[in-house]
């Protein structure tokens, strides 16, 4: 079995930020206010993946998976949580 790389917290916060960026149109679909506001959650380290939504923490995940890096425990948890309560939200009929 490969060893897994790991990344800086920085570098992990780096790419949270990016993720962001490539949603719908892309960076050229942010404002200068929206890209000011998320470049704050690079000084967050591994805490900037809580800022990020269900959809965006699985991007974060398989960019991971794809390039053989270690999600850090913590994100792997967060986004444990957080599926695990999509999960029930759709059980329960408030998400379709």
């Amino acid at each position: 079995m490969e060893k897994l790389q790991t990344i800086s917290h920085d570098s992990f916060a780096l790419l949270c930020f990016l993720v962001l960026m490539q949603g719908g149109d892309g960076f050229m679909g942010k404002s200068s206010s929206y890209i000011t506001e998320k470049t704050r959650m690079m000084n967050l380290g591994l805490d900037a993946f809580g800022y990020l939504d269900i959809n965006n923490m699985r991007k974060v995940n398989e960019w991971c998976s794809v390039w053989g890096v270690e999600m850090p425990e913590k994100c792997a948890e967060e986004l444990k949580r957080q599926g695990d309560a999509e999960k029930e939200l759709i059980e329960k009929g408030f998400i379709f």
